[in-house]
């Protein structure tokens, strides 16, 4: 997992890297003759690359000043760093799956549970109980379902 973290730490860097860098050299930016040719000049078919038939590049947008470019890098940024975090998250969240898996494995196997069921640990008298679930629970989503051990077999104190 931590190499999965650090991978996902790195690219999202680099990536910040590549904006910072290229935020000091702006290949979009046009001089005004240069945007004059532009217009003038015929259109031509851009391929999904963003290189169209004759070799030029596709230019989406072009920003009037230094402020308006600044102000989507920043915005770039800050998206970047919400897919960073979301794919971080994603990461976690697909192994806690797969330890849950692996746990409800086991618990199917070695103690022929239905992990679907609610129960209650009697640890005084060494039995596990089962118990109904209130209409509209789930188990083992939060407090209120948990199939966790409990010294209480009323199930009161879970």
């Amino acid at each position: 997992m931590r190499r999965h973290v650090a991978w996902l730490l790195g690219v999202g860097c680099v990536g910040v890297g590549l904006v910072v860098m290229g935020h000091g050299l702006n290949p979009h930016a046009m001089t005004a003759s240069a945007a004059q040719a532009k217009e003038s000049a015929p259109t031509a078919k851009v391929s999904p690359s963003g290189v169209d038939q004759t070799g030029k590049e596709k230019i989406v947008y072009t920003f009037s000043d230094d402020a308006k470019m600044s102000e989507f890098t920043n915005l770039w940024r800050q998206r970047q760093a919400v897919i960073l975090r979301m794919t971080v998250l994603q990461s976690y969240w697909n192994e806690e799956q797969t330890v849950l898996k692996q746990l409800n494995e086991k618990f199917t196997t070695d103690y022929k549970l239905d992990v679907a069921k609610n129960y209650v640990l009697d640890d005084k008298r060494r039995v596990l109980i089962e118990r109904e679930l209130p209409p509209g629970a789930e188990v083992g989503m939060g407090p209120k379902g948990a199939a966790a051990p409990s010294g209480d077999p009323s199930g009161k104190n879970r």
